[in-house]
């Protein structure tokens, strides 16, 4: 076998693994509607409100379950049911996202899934302890022991698994202090 054969192979294989991959469904949590994976913190007692997204789902969802791991710069206040006027409003929300949290459509269903579904809308205060070692992040529906998230097509009313996620900060200040390069190399030597 020669080394191009070989390329094209590990060029072909990763080709078809990586639509297949980012068709998982995942639960994430941002910021804004921009949809960005990165977080800013807020001033200290400052309200802010997060979305809950469902992402790469093509079937019609009558349900999701997720819980969501709130880092010590934030206070949980409250979950609010998403916006957009889903079928009247007629929207079930069973428990709280910290311990677990379950968003149903009663009459039908979320019908366009695959652009991504606002499942819910976590309220939050600032605490201002910041730090860059944190995250949001998206796990399972404790109350019945699962580490990651869920959702139930509605054609067959099947629970299927989906990915949870972490959300990192980016907004985090790194101490640095003018040096030269002799200075670094006498630490070491």
């Amino acid at each position: 076998m020669t080394f191009r054969s070989i390329l094209l192979t590990f060029a072909f294989v990763s080709a078809l693994s990586v639509p297949a991959f980012a068709q998982v469904p995942i639960v994430r949590i941002y910021e804004d509607q921009s949809y960005s994976p990165f977080f800013h913190c807020g001033p200290q007692g400052t309200l802010h409100e997060f979305i809950v997204v469902l992402h790469n789902v093509d079937d019609v969802v009558s349900a999701v379950d997720f819980s969501i791991q709130y880092p010590a710069s934030m206070i949980f206040l409250g979950d609010q049911l998403p916006d957009g006027g889903y079928f009247n409003n007629e929207v079930i929300l069973l428990g709280s996202s910290p311990t677990g949290v379950a968003v149903a459509w009663h009459s039908c269903c979320m019908t366009d899934a695959s652009q991504g579904l606002v499942v819910l809308r976590p309220l939050i205060m600032w605490t201002g302890n910041c730090d860059c070692a944190q995250a949001l992040v998206v796990g399972g529906y404790t109350p019945l022991g699962k580490t990651q998230p869920s959702f139930v097509r509605f054609a067959d009313f099947t629970e299927h698994p989906a990915l949870g996620s972490a959300s990192p900060w980016i907004q985090c200040s790194v101490p640095v202090e003018p040096t030269t390069w002799g200075k670094v190399k006498s630490l070491y030597r």
